[in-house]
């Protein structure tokens, strides 16, 4: 018989209520869900009654006290958004699948994943031709809300739900008029709150190579600077040659790797001392498998190489406060 795990990091998390606040989303992906029955009768809806399964976007957030980067201790929140109810006749998701673009390629045409409860995607995967989002479903409610506050829509044109990772901003549940004569509540959407987005998830890197600059001074800042690569210059393992500008792909990579160096290695290793950076440079590619969100496997081989620059991995970790590499090579964690 299959074991069930009782540690923690193992449990499921239901979906709930998001108190309105500061947060960063660190996950999302397309899931086929079913909500448990009612617990007690409530408007038209009888105790006990159970809706089918549906397709919904589900946000991971990570909390912030504030706007100004500061994280809280709290465990991440998770946060479902309607995409696609099933058919009213035969109770099945018939219209629209999770899907999946293989290796996060989005000029590759999905794959679809299925309608089985649980399944799962970084994308939709659309069964009849044609189909359109409901501009009424929680997803639609809340990209409005991003494109309002100037969200690039070329990216939503995508579906690609990794594209959300590392949006930081002020979360909201507003209420909504009625749309329709048989609703008894007033429906609610979650969406940002107008103006306070701190980071686009696709500018992460001029971001990230801001917050080295102001840190770590000029030397630090051309470091982190990273250095956009070709692929051919990866594949040999290259120095990166210098860019005017990052590609988005490139901005992506450079952030998670900072990311993997910020929360998963640097924590491990608070206060301790290694000899070199090639020894720095083996416990980060370690570091990968480690860290949460779980790296998909499309994206590890750009990320190791990211890491690999040994440069670029000392002087984010230097502009950042994390450790910083002595005159006699050593490497010491903050």
């Amino acid at each position: 018989m299959p074991r069930v795990s009782s540690a923690p990091e193992d449990a499921y998390h239901l979906a709930g209520k998001f108190a309105d606040g500061w947060a960063k989303i660190t996950d999302a992906k397309a899931l086929v869900f079913q909500f448990p029955p009612t617990k007690e009768t409530k408007g038209n809806r009888q105790a006990g009654q159970q809706d089918p399964p549906a397709l919904y976007v589900e946000l991971t957030l990570q909390r912030y006290s504030d706007g100004e980067g500061n994280k809280t201790a709290a465990e991440p929140d998770t946060k479902l958004l309607g995409l696609a109810k099933p058919d009213k006749m035969t109770g099945a998701l018939d219209a629209v699948h999770p899907g999946n673009y293989p290796d996060g390629n989005v000029e590759a045409d999905p794959v679809d994943c299925g309608s089985e409860l649980g399944a799962e995607g970084n994308t939709v995967y659309a069964v009849q031709d044609g189909y359109q989002f409901n501009d009424k479903c929680g997803w639609m409610a809340f990209t409005a809300s991003l494109v309002e506050d100037g969200f690039k829509p070329q990216v939503l044109k995508r579906t690609y739900f990794p594209d959300m990772i590392g949006l930081y901003a002020y979360f909201e549940t507003v209420t909504m008029q009625k749309f329709r004569a048989d609703q008894t509540e007033d429906p609610t959407a979650f969406r940002i709150k107008k103006g306070s987005t701190k980071v686009y998830p696709y500018e992460q890197g001029a971001q990230t190579k801001a917050t080295a600059a102001g840190k770590g001074g000029a030397k630090a800042g051309a470091a982190a600077a990273g250095k956009t690569t070709t692929a051919a210059s990866k594949a040999n393992g290259a120095p990166a040659p210098a860019a005017a500008a990052d590609s988005g792909a490139d901005s992506f990579i450079e952030d998670l790797a900072t990311a993997v160096v910020t929360d998963t290695l640097a924590p491990a290793y608070t206060g301790q001392t290694l000899p070199n950076v090639d020894r720095l440079m083996v416990n980060a590619l370690m570091a990968i498998s480690k860290h949460k969100p779980a790296v998909e496997p499309g994206v590890k081989k750009a990320l190791q190489d990211q890491i690999k620059n040994k440069e670029w991995l000392a002087s984010i970790g230097d502009a950042l406060g994390l450790f910083e590499v002595q005159g006699d090579g050593k490497v010491i964690f903050a």
